[in-house]
């Protein structure tokens, strides 16, 4: 059985780019607000009714709060380490949003040729930590559990990936990632 790492597959928000909804402990820690972003990642509600609602909750326009979303911060080093490792390995996507918000973004930022596998939790109506998700990437990807190494900042995740088989780093830094990673012979001489 090969055991070899083949793909390795980025969380989005919290790794690859900030979430302003959790900078916020207003919004991180309301129920409504975290109805609203799970019905929003489960596809069961669209963007615009999304960005209409939060607004009118938050009491801001629904053009800022649109604004807002789009102006998260892509972090530059993990897209340059995701390049680079890219080189060598496939690259995946798992993550809980929306796809009529992170799509048109990934094409606006050129990320979306960086991924070789996407799956969006809101397209297939499961989000992480649930493990059938993991499952269904795995599926997409055509690999073994254990020949993927999945990145995510938030341990519950981590956990999920882990009880399938699949390698998994809990994302706490840019620095740390790269630690783990040379200690896992996946790059080597990055300090």
């Amino acid at each position: 059985m090969d055991n070899a790492v083949k793909e390795i597959v980025f969380d989005y928000f919290g790794v690859i780019a900030t979430d302003f909804l959790r900078r916020s402990p207003v919004l991180r820690d309301s129920r409504i607000v975290k109805k609203m972003v799970n019905d929003l990642n489960l596809g069961v509600r669209g963007w615009q009714s999304f960005a209409l609602e939060l607004s009118k909750e938050l009491r801001i326009n629904p053009d800022q709060l649109i604004e807002q979303y789009y102006e998260q911060q892509i972090d530059p080093l993990i897209v340059g380490c995701i390049r680079e490792l890219k080189l060598q390995y496939k690259i995946g996507l798992l993550t809980n949003t929306s796809d009529e918000f992170i799509e048109p973004f990934l094409v606006k930022h050129h990320l979306e040729k960086l991924f070789d596998d996407i799956v969006i939790s809101s397209k297939i109506g499961l989000l992480k930590p649930d493990i059938r998700i993991y499952q269904y990437f795995i599926r997409q990807a055509g690999l073994l559990p254990q020949q993927i190494l999945f990145i995510d900042d938030s341990q519950k995740n981590v956990a999920a990936a882990e009880s399938l088989g699949m390698m998994a780093i809990r994302y706490v830094g840019y620095e740390s990632l790269l630690a783990e990673l040379d200690e896992r012979g996946i790059i080597k001489d990055h300090a």
